[in-house]
């Protein structure tokens, strides 16, 4: 993977919000999360997919999740923080969500991390996320934020399936 053992950076104004380092990443087999890609009950990623799915430890989780806290408000993304906000309910069809998420301006291997909670993240690419979504949320229990290294973007999806994906720079 490009860029190992050299640190990766969370922007933010162009300061960093969270520096990740190799001491950051645990292993995916340890990771609480890990049955909802490796089950034959839920999803069975390739070898390749799950090797494209970085968890961090506990620590580094924590970090991103408080890192994370200013895009986010009861109700979606703080709109303060955000622009160009755009919309789904996961109640529409499959396909709708598939195309909300293909039109999206993010390209399928931009770097991106994903917290789910002061404990859980993981980091990934978007195309990983954006073909594998309903593995990675699940419906009343989840509520996550992804955003990439750049942190020029945010996208949230709330337990009661209100997905949202607004820029967050360069106003």
């Amino acid at each position: 993977m490009a860029g190992q053992g050299r640190p990766r950076y969370l922007r933010r104004n162009m300061k960093p919000i969270i520096e990740l380092s190799e001491n950051d990443f645990g292993d995916i087999l340890q990771f609480p999360l890990l049955w909802r890609w490796n089950s034959k009950t839920h999803a069975e990623f390739s070898p390749e997919q799950l090797q494209a799915i970085r968890p961090l430890t506990i620590q580094a989780a924590s970090k991103l999740h408080a890192a994370l806290k200013h895009l986010q408000q009861p109700g979606g993304l703080n709109p303060s923080e955000t622009y160009e906000l755009r919309k789904i309910n996961t109640e529409q069809n499959e396909e709708e969500m598939k195309t909300w998420m293909d039109d999206l301006p993010i390209a399928a291997d931009e770097p991106i991390v994903i917290s789910w909670s002061h404990e859980l993240a993981v980091q990934t690419k978007w195309e990983i996320l954006r073909e594998s979504w309903s593995d990675f949320w699940y419906p009343s229990s989840d509520d996550l934020t992804a955003i990439p290294i750049s942190s020029d973007w945010a996208l949230a999806a709330s337990h009661d399936g209100l997905f949202e994906w607004a820029k967050t720079e360069n106003r």
